[in-house]
């Protein structure tokens, strides 16, 4: 039976992907009908949204495209009555590489229409914003911000050189987290990392064992406020393996509340002006057309 794809395709992903595009249409057209959206901005995404009535709805570009669309979808209260497919068109993808879902657009777009429906978590911060992969602040906020004014000479990679000066150049800030299961840190931290998923920056490792259907958060916090620590942190993250450095604490929880310094990174966009926040765990409460296999 001939399927339905509305696929929504953000301009602004950050890949040259028009020859992508064109492949995704002509592999799904082979499965059903295809109307495709180019959206320019978030009214536009809007729009495209709003007008999408039956089948899949398929998202093409990165981290910050999906948000995007889950956002609206949730505040539309659509989240749960909606079938989303994935074109990792962007520079990262991190998501997408979290659950095996092809890079290589042929590749994913016959998932798309052949894959399986699971459902998956969302981590909702006390202002509305969601979290589909990974929120850091701290340090990792300050490595975005460096990573955003070079991220068009430099790609994936940017975010790796951003957290090398952000090591350098900036100092820790105090905050405060408490889980709802009791577990309290205080004192000065070079970053927190509230994780859905595991990657960041293209495929940096921040926490392999997360996983977004599991009905956890995981949060990584790297205690400490020597320039010397900085480095440390920025290195091992840059090398993946920020979790075996001394002093980062690993806690999971279903609820988490965190007060400090002003400014987070939600799947690889600025929210400059988020703070003293409290994120909940919503468990599968979101469809995602993925590979047979679990998430890793």
């Amino acid at each position: 039976m001939d399927e339905d794809f509305s696929l929504v395709i953000n301009q602004r992903a950050g890949a040259s992907f028009d020859e992508g595009v064109a492949v995704a249409e002509r592999i799904l057209a082979r499965y059903g009908s295809v109307k495709t959206t180019r959206c320019r901005d978030i009214h536009q995404l809007k729009r495209s949204i709003e007008t999408h009535e039956r089948g899949t709805l398929v998202v093409g570009g990165g981290d910050g495209s999906l948000h995007a669309v889950l956002q609206l979808l949730r505040d539309l209260g659509r989240l749960n009555t909606t079938t989303i497919g994935l074109l990792p068109l962007g520079i990262g993808n991190d998501f997408a590489r979290h659950l095996g879902i092809p890079l290589e657009i042929s590749k994913a777009a016959t998932l798309v229409a052949a894959g399986s429906n699971r459902l998956f978590d969302l981590i909702v911060a006390s202002d509305g914003n969601i979290i589909v992969n990974v929120a850091h602040c701290g340090m990792g906020f300050k490595a975005s911000r460096f990573a955003s004014h070079i991220k068009p000479f430099f790609g994936r990679r940017s975010y790796q050189i951003g957290a090398a000066l952000a090591g350098l150049r900036s100092s820790s800030p105090r905050y405060s987290i408490s889980t709802d299961n009791g577990t309290t840190l205080e004192g000065p931290m070079a970053m927190i990392a509230i994780c859905n998923g595991g990657t960041i920056g293209g495929g940096t490792e921040m926490l392999s064992a997360a996983r977004a259907d599991d009905g956890m958060i995981e949060i990584l916090a790297v205690m400490g406020d020597s320039p010397r620590r900085r480095i440390q942190a920025g290195l091992a993250l840059r090398r993946g393996n920020l979790l075996s450095l001394d002093g980062v604490e690993h806690l999971r929880c279903s609820q988490v509340n965190v007060e400090g310094e002003l400014g987070y990174v939600i799947d690889g966009e600025l929210f400059p002006e988020l703070s003293n926040t409290a994120f909940t765990l919503v468990p599968s409460c979101w469809r995602l057309v993925t590979p047979a296999h679990e998430a890793h």
